[in-house]
């Protein structure tokens, strides 16, 4: 993943965008050159936070895994690139495994980058969690692991929900904290299988708040139909799947805000494909200064385990 620079300085509300996008906590990275003016100076201060936009557009919205009432699942790895141009540079993968056993979710992922701000300044970026979801949305276990420029951070969580109310526990290496979550809030499976649902409805805009691990935090998620000549095709340097997804899809914008903030102000907005099975496809992502765009090359769809009677 990387910065696609408008042609200004990226500065101020921008920059910003990527704070708002954070979780709680913080920390410096150590960037891997200095730089001593222009963009990336302003970019030396690089921290966990001002990143993880990153993990949330390519991880927390990447989380495409059921249609309808059937779950389908599948591994998908995608091609990230810089931009939308034909042309764009190749800048790291992102792949996820989403496995089921019992009605019980297993959640599997991973992304490798190279972020690179200017010639002399990049940043090394790699993530991965694991989670476990309860069939029926009401229960969550998660950890996550990511490194930055030599610096790591990570986390595990567990999240309950009852009587109708979502609450839980983030452990990092500085201690635990509770987390309380907006009520109507989903978790991932449940949140994405949702969106499915209401694309196969013919609802043509909706809005839904899903809970993000990589951000430890809930967003409301406003959706809209897209055309599917809205989308980017895949570039023509890119080797298509062998196995394509198939069924319907549908084109749409994901507008992106984090839950509570006080300005009200998206922290993203998406585009993508969504096909009936789960998997997404032609996703483009604006976040501040950062235009990423993540196209299938591999898609493999596992077969449902089934559960023994006991």
């Amino acid at each position: 993943m990387a910065f696609e620079p408008s042609g200004h300085g990226q500065h101020g509300a921008p920059a910003d965008a990527f704070a708002r996008l954070g979780a709680s906590r913080n920390f410096a990275v150590p960037p891997r050159a200095a730089c001593a003016s222009g963009f990336a100076g302003r970019w030396e201060g690089l921290t966990m936070k001002a990143a993880r936009p990153f993990l949330i557009v390519i991880v927390g919205l990447l989380v495409s895994h059921v249609a309808s009432a059937q779950p389908q699942p599948h591994r998908a790895e995608y091609s990230l690139r810089l931009g939308t141009a034909a042309n764009a540079p190749r800048v790291g993968t992102a792949v996820q495994d989403l496995t089921s056993d019992c009605n019980v979710w297993r959640i599997q992922r991973r992304i490798t980058s190279d972020v690179s701000l200017t010639p002399s300044f990049k940043v090394d970026l790699a993530f991965r969690s694991e989670g476990e979801e309860d069939g029926q949305g009401k229960g969550l276990r998660y950890s996550t692991f990511q490194f930055l420029n030599g610096a790591e951070h990570q986390t595990k969580g567990t999240l309950r929900r009852t009587d109708g109310e979502i609450q839980g526990e983030i452990a990092t290496r500085e201690g635990t904290e509770p987390v309380s979550l907006p009520p109507l809030t989903m978790l991932p499976v449940a949140a994405l299988g949702h969106l499915v649902h209401r694309l196969a409805e013919g609802a043509n805009s909706f809005s839904m708040t899903l809970f993000a691990a990589e951000a430890a935090a809930a967003f409301l998620v406003d959706v809209e139909q897209l055309p599917l000549s809205a989308l980017p095709p895949a570039p023509p340097s890119l080797v298509p799947p062998t196995s394509p997804p198939t069924g319907r899809s549908w084109g749409v914008l994901m507008t992106v805000t984090r839950a509570g903030a006080q300005d009200g102000k998206p922290s993203l907005s998406m585009r993508a494909r969504v096909f009936e099975s789960g998997v997404l496809d032609q996703i483009v992502v604006v976040a501040g200064p950062a235009i990423i765009a993540a196209h299938l090359r591999a898609l493999d769809m596992h077969k449902e385990r089934g559960c023994s009677g006991g």
